[in-house]
């Protein structure tokens, strides 16, 4: 019932981050800037859980990232068998810019919510992300 929605919203927001940021030359993987800004260090396999992408997707979007200079891997010194992933300068130059792509898309689908109903959602969809998440941590380990 939900799923259709928020499917639409996230493909929607993701298509206009690829409009915007094509005519800097980079991709759609760029969306994963967001999350790395606030979670650098963070191990490859940590992210394809948290952000549920394919640990293979996940390997390929990187090295996008690292080939355009805006995330470095490096060989995690207790597993070497793991990258820990870091924003390059360059990468952590480019996230204002992206910070206000996202702002001005969600600007524009929220223009007709008061400040007091966009509160509310961002706190049911944060509760409906953990139960999910909980969930499906739970059911993998049946």
């Amino acid at each position: 019932m939900f799923g259709k929605y928020i499917a639409i919203l996230n493909r929607q927001e993701h298509r206009y981050l690829n409009q915007q940021v094509q005519e800097y030359g980079f991709g759609p993987s760029v969306y994963l800037l967001f999350y790395l800004s606030k979670h650098e260090g963070i191990s490859q396999k940590q992210l394809c859980e948290t952000m549920v992408i394919d640990e293979a997707a996940m390997a390929r979007s990187m090295k996008k990232l690292e080939q355009q200079g805006l995330v470095t891997r490096r060989k995690d010194t207790n597993d070497l068998r793991c990258y820990s992933l870091y924003l390059t300068p360059k990468g952590r130059d480019f996230i204002p810019t992206l910070t206000q792509f996202g702002c001005d898309f969600w600007d524009n689908v929220t223009k007709d919510f008061t400040e007091e109903q966009l509160v509310w959602f961002l706190s049911m969809c944060e509760r409906m992300a953990e139960n999910a998440l909980q969930k499906n941590q739970e059911d993998s380990t049946k």
